[in-house]
Formats: structure tokens, sequence, C-alpha cells
């Protein structure tokens, strides 16, 4: 046998070693996730006979983290109360006898991060709060909804996931790195076959800008490097540019941008059949605020000014945002709605925050700090958090689309149903003192 047929056996046999190692071991369990607003459905789990995960399947990082997080050694298995600096167990009886006693013991009651709950949860506590205005109290949602907010205040056009898969040509990133808060966005715009455009045009063009490096910078077809700050500067320019008679190609030399790239940018604009402008929606109101007119600004430039017409799909890190426009939708009046957002008449020195914290109080991406006002605060996350010791009590709750029967609202608004998993998990009944939001909810008087 000579040395060459040797070293095939050995590639030969480590192949199959390999693919033994690939090879599926346990259980194949479809999931939808519940990781960001895009809900994947096109992923699996693999579970050995005691249901715990061997591993994960086209999951993304975060979506991984969010299935593997039912057994992270860190979550917390009881609600937990600061009493005299020492933090003390709970039974959740106790914890949401507590509860019930902060909320009678106010008349103002501030609501943050409703857009973290799956949809049936949103529809659960947004019962208890129509409840609580019943009976006299002063309910405010804060920062709930930048997103349907600002679209219906500044008449902005929108988009969904499914319309820039299959319609889209030309996206525009606009100071977003989706990389993040929605990994898998990415690359099913940009790399999936669009089915609806009437040219027929595979060929898609990715513009970004950005005033620092990304998970999108080396995949741009154009990177524009621009501050936020130059922005309203730069779409003055660009106005220019694109109003048909111009020839200037030196408009965007201020912001480093050179006379090739320039004409490209024209003519990537200018050939546009459907365009999509993709960029993150601010949590805070103020911030949200700004960067909606230079949005809707933005839009105008584009769609006056070319043969395309370009329209917007907002981004947030809150995974369940567009779920709470529906729910909220479906529980209130538009004058209720008016009523829970107007904080004129709330007073925060007698007030109690019931905040639903979620990733985004823990993401390392997100380099604000929020600070909650109120003088009682009652945290629901499972979790720890640099904002624990803000907290009077920290309750946590079922992890949705992974431990009970639930449904969410997608991005590109999309009702999605999700499977019971009771019969896998079996962590409700393991630990009975995690509850759903749900149930917690509905034990409020």
């Amino acid at each position: 046998m000579n040395e060459n047929s040797t070293n095939l056996k050995s590639i030969n046999k480590k192949i199959d070693n390999e693919r033994e190692i690939t090879k599926v071991r346990g259980k194949l369990i479809p999931v939808t996730c519940y990781g960001c607003s895009i809900f994947c459905d096109d992923c699996f789990l693999e579970v050995d006979e005691f249901n715990k995960i061997i591993k994960t399947i086209n999951l993304c990082f975060k979506g991984n983290d969010f299935f593997n997080s039912i057994y992270d050694e860190h979550r917390f298995l009881c609600p937990i109360e600061k009493q005299m600096g020492l933090m003390m167990n709970l039974s959740m009886k106790e914890a949401i006898e507590k509860l019930q006693a902060e909320i009678n013991g106010t008349n103002f009651i501030a609501i943050y991060g409703l857009g973290v709950l799956s949809y049936n949860d949103q529809i659960s506590v947004l019962k208890y709060i129509k409840k609580l205005i019943n009976n006299g109290k002063r309910v405010l949602l804060k920062n709930f909804s930048n997103l349907i907010y600002f679209c219906a205040k500044n008449s902005l056009n929108l988009t969904t996931i499914g319309q820039a898969i299959n319609n889209g040509d030309t996206f525009i990133y606009w100071s977003t790195d989706p990389t993040h808060s929605h990994p898998k966005l990415s690359s099913k715009i940009l790399f999936s076959r669009g089915r609806f455009r009437s040219t027929g045009k595979e060929i898609k063009k990715l513009i970004l800008i950005e005033s620092k490096e990304s998970d999108l910078t080396h995949l741009a077809d154009i990177h524009l490097n621009i501050n936020d700050s130059d922005i309203e500067e730069f779409l003055n320019r660009l106005k220019i540019l694109l109003t048909g008679n111009s020839l200037d190609l030196d408009l965007l030399k201020k912001f480093n941008i050179d006379e090739l790239t320039t004409k490209n940018l024209k003519n990537y604009l200018n050939s546009t059949e459907y365009g999509v402008l993709i960029t993150t929606i601010d949590f805070e109101k103020k911030d949200a605020l700004e960067k909606f007119k230079l949005i809707q600004k933005f839009q105008q430039i584009l769609n006056l000014n070319i043969r395309g017409r370009f329209t917007v799909l907002p981004i947030s890190n809150i995974p369940n945002e567009l779920g709470l426009c529906h729910a909220l939708l479906s529980i209130f009046n538009l004058n209720e709605i008016k009523q829970l957002l107007d904080d004129s008449s709330f007073n925060n020195n007698n007030s109690l925050g019931l905040v639903f914290g979620g990733n985004y109080l823990r993401d390392e991406f997100i380099n604000k700090k929020f600070e909650f006002n109120e003088p009682n605060k009652i945290l629901f996350d499972n979790f720890p958090s640099n904002y624990d010791r803000q907290f009077k009590i920290k309750i946590p709750y079922l992890i949705p689309s992974i431990e009970y029967k639930d449904s969410a609202f997608r991005l590109d608004g999309l009702y999605i149903k999700f499977k019971d998993l009771n019969d896998f998990y079996k962590i409700s009944e393991k630990n009975k003192e995690i509850w759903s939001i749900s149930k917690i909810f509905e034990n409020l008087k």
C-alpha cells in the first residue's frame, strides 16, 4: 500500500468521524425563535432523552442565547425583594401580594418595556391597565412604542420584511446595525431571491450610511462615512444631486466622498425600482422624535427626485414592539391611547414604576443608561442586570414561546401562533414559582 493510499484512507476515516459527530443523536423539535421580531420559523432544537438541548440548528447567536437561557445558571427561579440592603427570596404568592399592595398604594403607575412581551402577555397586561383606569388610577405608558407613535405623527410610508425581501432592489442602512438586533435580517433581505419586482432584477444594492465600522461595512456596495450630526446637511446636498439637472459631482466632497462614489450613488438611486430605508428607532422618546423628522425628510427627498419609490423599514431593539401596537389598538380607542401617552398630569413623585426588563436592560450594545424616576419600582425580568439595585422587587416570569403556549406579531405584520412546548421542557412543572406574565396579572385585583 503506497503512501497516497494510506493518506486517503486517513482522510476518509476523519471525514467519517466528523459525519458521525454531526449525526442527530437526539430528537429534533421545530421551533419559532422569539429572540427578536423576525421570529424565524425555520429553526430546530436537538434534545436528549432528558429534554436538555444538545444543539440548536439554524439559529443565530441571539436565538441560540435565547433558547439556552432556559437552563442558564444565572437565571432567577423565584421573586426577590430588597430588604434593608439584603436580597430576600419570596414565593410567587408573596410577590403578588406585595405587588398588589404597591399598586393599591398609589394613583400613578408608569409602565415600561411592554414590547419585550409576547402578544398574549401584552393583551393580559393591557386588560389589567384598563381595569386600573376604570378604578380611577392614572396609568402612563413610557417609551412603549416610539415606532407607531411617530410613524403616525410623521406620516411615514412603512414597509415590512416580507415586502423588502420580495420587492427590494436598493437598500439604504442608515445609522443601524441589525446584525446585532436582528442577526438574520440582512441575509434574508440581501441574499434571498426577490419574487415581485416587475423587471425581474436579482441584483441588490446596499448603501450603508454609518460613521463607524460594523458587520455590514464589508458587504456595502457604497459606504458613506457620515456622522449623525452631519446627516441633515448631507440630505440637503443629496437633494440637489438628485434634482436631475445637477452635474456637480463635488457636492459630497465635504464628507470625503469622491466623484466616482457620488456618481455611483446617484446612478444606484435613480435606477431603483423598489427601495428600502432601514434604520433603528431610538428607545428614548426625545431622541426618537429627532430621528423621525430626519427619516421623513430622507424619504421625501428620495421619492420626490427619483423614479423609484422608497419605503421605511424601522428596526427596534425591543423584540415585539409591533405586537404591542396591535395589542394596544385591540384594547383601547385612539382617545384612550392618547391619555396613556400623555405625561402632562402625571405625578412622578408619588408613583410606581412597573418595568418589563427584557434584554434591552442587559444589552451590551446599548450604551445608554435608562433612568426610572418613580420612587418605587418593580422589575419583571429573569436575569441579573445593572438595574437590579434600583428595584424594590424583582419578579421572574416564563420565557415566551419556550415554556408555554403563546403568540406574537412579527416585524412584517404576520401573526404567529407558537407551538405548545410544555410537553418538551416541563420547566413549569419543575419550578412552580415561575409564572407567565398572563397568570401574574390575572391574579391581580
